[in-house]
Order: C-alpha cells, then sequence, then structure tokens
C-alpha cells in the first residue's frame, strides 16, 4: 500500500448474541466515553488501581451496603419494626451488631495495632453516618422492606441483556414499590437528564427492571450535611415523608409514566450504540477524561496536540 493511501476504516464488530456483558455500567460507561464501553468490556482493559492506606473508598463502600443489607433483611423488615426499636432504645445495639459483623468479614491482621485502630476509626465513622440515615427513614411513611441485594430478572434492552442488583425494594402500604439505591457519594437525579446521562442506574431499573408498580425511584444519599433522599416518586408526601416541603424538586417533579418512557427511550439508543460497537473517542465532557483510567489506550492528549506543522501561536494572532 502507497504511503499516502488513507488506511480504511474497520466496519464496528457487534456484541456476540446473547452474551451478558455485565450491568449497569455497561451503559453508564456508554455514555460517558464510548471508547470506555469498549476498553472495559471488549478489551477486558483494567484502570491501574493506587494504593491508598486504611480502608478504599471502595472497601467504604462495600461495608456501608453489606451493613444495610444484613439490617434491613435479618434485623428490621418494617417501618413500625423500624421506630419500636428506636423507642426501646435497642436499635444502637441491633446498628453496632450488624456493623461489627460487617467488620469482622474484612480481611484485617488482629496482630498488627495499625489496622485494628482503622477499624475501630471505620466503626465509628459508620456508626455515625448510619444513625443519621436510620433517622432519615424513621421519618417516612409506613413501608416493608420487600427485599435486599435483590437480583432483577429478565432484563433485556432491545437484544442486550444486563445482570442488575438493586440494593433495596420496599413496598408501601398503597401495595406500590420504591427502589432504593444507597449512594455515599455527590449524586442528583440531574445525572438522569439528557442523551448521555452520567447516572443511568435507577432511569434503567425504572424501565427494564421489571420491578411491578412502581412508585418511584430514589438515592438513599449517605453523606455528612447532605443525608436524605432524592430522586423521583410519584407523591412525595404521602408515599415517602409528610415532612416533605410541597416546593422541593422530590415533590414538584414526581415520577410519571411519560419520564419512565423517556429513560427507555434514551438507554435504548445507549443499548444499540453499544451493541453495534460505537468505540469512538467522545468523551461526554471534560469530567469524564478526569475520571476514566483508560488514557494510555485512546490517547486523547494526543488528538489535542496541534499538528506538526502548525504553528500554535499564529491561533491567536488576530488580538
Amino acid at each position: 500500500r502507497r504511503v499516502d493511501q488513507p488506511i480504511p476504516e474497520e466496519p464496528p464488530i457487534p456484541w456476540p448474541d446473547h452474551r451478558v456483558p455485565g450491568g449497569a455500567d455497561v451503559l453508564k460507561k456508554q455514555a460517558a466515553c464510548p471508547f470506555q464501553s469498549f476498553a472495559a468490556l471488549r478489551l477486558a482493559a483494567q484502570p491501574i488501581e493506587s494504593a491508598a492506606w486504611g480502608l478504599s473508598p471502595i472497601d467504604k463502600g462495600r461495608l456501608l451496603h453489606k451493613i444495610l443489607e444484613t439490617l434491613f433483611r435479618d434485623s428490621i423488615h418494617s417501618h413500625r419494626e423500624l421506630v419500636t426499636a428506636a423507642d426501646t432504645q435497642e436499635l444502637d445495639g441491633i446498628l453496632d451488631s450488624h456493623i461489627d459483623a460487617a467488620l469482622a468479614a474484612h480481611p484485617c491482621d488482629p496482630a498488627d495495632p495499625w489496622q485494628q485502630a482503622c477499624l475501630e476509626a471505620e466503626k465509628r465513622r459508620l456508626h455515625a453516618r448510619l444513625n443519621d440515615w436510620l433517622a432519615v427513614e424513621i421519618q417516612r411513611q409506613p413501608f416493608t422492606v420487600e427485599a435486599c441485594e435483590q437480583k432483577l430478572p429478565g432484563v433485556h434492552i432491545g437484544e442486550l441483556p444486563l445482570h442488575l442488583r438493586a440494593d433495596r425494594i420496599d413496598r408501601l402500604d398503597d401495595g406500590t414499590h420504591l427502589l432504593i439505591d444507597y449512594k455515599t457519594g455527590d449524586v442528583s437525579p440531574a445525572a438522569w437528564r439528557g442523551e448521555r446521562p452520567d447516572e443511568p442506574q435507577l432511569p434503567l431499573y425504572a424501565a427494564y427492571g421489571n420491578v411491578p408498580t412502581l412508585s418511584g425511584v430514589l438515592f438513599a444519599k449517605i453523606r455528612p450535611g447532605e443525608t436524605g433522599f432524592d430522586g423521583r416518586i410519584r407523591d412525595a408526601r404521602s408515599q415517602l415523608s409528610a415532612t416533605v416541603s410541597p416546593s422541593s424538586a422530590i415533590a414538584k417533579d414526581p415520577y410519571t409514566p411519560a419520564l419512565r418512557d423517556q429513560w427507555a427511550t434514551v438507554l435504548r439508543a445507549l443499548a444499540g450504540q453499544f451493541l453495534s460497537g460505537e468505540s469512538a473517542i467522545d468523551p461526554r465532557d471534560s469530567k469524564v477524561c478526569g475520571q476514566c483510567g483508560y488514557h494510555a489506550l485512546c490517547r486523547i492528549a494526543e488528538l489535542r496536540l496541534p499538528a506538526a506543522d502548525e504553528d500554535p501561536e499564529e491561533e491567536d494572532s488576530d488580538d
């Protein structure tokens, strides 16, 4: 081939039929930058993890999820039981028993005083965060915890099968259900907007999770100074808490069938792009590159360099 002849582009390679690529993270990566999903799921590339002292953020998140799973699966099954445990001064002891069990299962050298001190500090932190969270749950309208860490069966977006697991599904007194997702990071329903949503997980559960009589999807935000619910629910005051302000976003922007259908359309388009092999280096915004671990593969920095025959100083010569 002559040097001056362009190299023909290869057509995208479709995803193999009936092979499950993963969960909601598939569409999250596709929306953030198609090359992310290509690198992670087709090339099986893994970002280089950085070492850290003590528990990593991932470790802390897993501990919190495990504690809430066992707490609401084994000890507290409803709003009534939660209020009773608080009124009888038993809730602190119940919470500590689940924290201790989760920490006991975490790898740790009992002869290392530093590791022991680290876990003791984490126990205090977890108790404070979860105690604040349970105070929010106590203010809710009546509910029953129907499932924790529940696999959602038969999830397909067109020809794309996915494995989905809900942190928690609550049944309300009116017979409808709420999907709840625990979050310790900075999240907002604003991340569900647009053709390339930042956080498509809960819209995906709502549109394709096959949860019957769904009344809403909510973030359970468990973080200092921001502990509370956020998301979309059909009637926040009657189904979540009478303390919700009528002027708040969660009350003014309810969950509706039209919203669910809008999410379904966006997610179906993303699933189609993934299935067809769309892998362009096309980050949604600059924040995507700042949080991506695939720079060595996509080499996006090279795309932003001036060409060798350009003089970068001449571009601003109009001044």
